[in-house]
């Protein structure tokens, strides 16, 4: 690969990580609109003309903070340390998974993919979570503003992290799965190499007996 197209691989990546930590952020430097209408608990459109608009959107925004952000945050705050575990805990003891220093290219690429992933769903994970922290404050302070807009936004970064999380852990099984066949073949490889000298050895023994 000559260095012109290296450079040209770098400027992209860095234009698409550019590009996409623009659309990961782009919602929270957006003010959500104002609600004009309102799905009251017996599932009848309020217009914000109704009399009793704010009373629906003061409910919601109460409901929002008591029962989605809360358990959506317990949630990612656990994600989060599964993640973080895992990483660690992977790169750690990599050598036991793949030895570093002569592995084949797919384990070793399969473990750099695992740790690239896991970072992309730390990243998306711990985004998805200001999202709905942001979606929080509007629900608290302004609760006609359309503060379910980030609630989606911090859903899709949630989807994308546990789907990064899931290939990550793929790659990890594939790595594992290929540096332990090769572990078995260079072992048997070993055993087939010293059971040939053995028998080398002992036609060298009987020639000699026999020439005695």
């Amino acid at each position: 690969m000559t260095k012109s197209i290296r450079w040209f691989l770098v400027v992209g990546i860095a234009a698409l990580a550019i590009f996409a930590a623009r659309q990961l952020t782009l919602p929270w430097f957006q003010a959500p609109g104002s609600l004009t209408i309102c799905v009251d608990g017996s599932n009848q459109v309020l217009q914000s003309t109704d009399a009793k608009f704010a009373e629906c959107i003061e409910r919601n925004a109460k409901l929002f903070l008591e029962k989605d952000y809360a358990e959506s945050k317990d949630l990612a705050k656990s994600f989060l340390t599964i993640l973080v575990a895992i990483l660690v805990a992977s790169i750690t003891f990599s050598e036991k998974v793949v030895d570093i220093h002569s592995a084949r290219r797919v384990p070793l690429a399969g473990m750099l993919v695992c740790w690239f992933l896991l970072l992309v769903a730390i990243v998306m994970t711990g985004s998805g979570l200001a999202s709905m922290a942001l979606a929080a404050g509007y629900a608290a302070y302004y609760a006609g503003a359309n503060f379910r807009h980030l609630e989606s936004h911090a859903v899709l970064l949630f989807i994308g992290g546990c789907f990064s999380f899931g290939v990550a852990m793929l790659a990890l099984i594939v790595s594992g799965a290929v540096s332990l066949l090769d572990k078995r073949q260079s072992a048997l490889d070993l055993k087939s190499s010293a059971d040939a000298q053995d028998a080398a050895v002992n036609d060298l023994l009987d020639l000699d007996a026999e020439g005695g």
